[in-house]
């Protein structure tokens, strides 16, 4: 089955409630919205990133990755 509409923008629109939204003032969108909730593919990934969101974050090791890196310092 395609799909018309690029799923891309969905991560973006997922807190629209936090960000004091409603959607069902936007009855395109959430018809969109609801079509890529529901793809089996958007539910494979949100659920593979459960595991992800509940580790614990080393943040020495993630601040080296982000800011300390240089052409000489990555490793092939």
């Amino acid at each position: 089955m395609g799909y018309p509409l690029s799923p891309s923008p969905y991560p973006w629109i997922v807190p629209y409630q936090r960000q004091s939204q409603k959607l069902e003032d936007f009855p395109h969108l959430q018809r969109w919205f609801e079509t890529i909730k529901n793809r089996p593919a958007t539910i494979r990934a949100y659920e593979k990133a459960e595991a992800f969101q509940n580790q614990a974050l080393d943040i020495e090791k993630s601040r080296d990755l982000l800011f300390n890196q240089s052409a000489n310092t990555i490793q092939h």
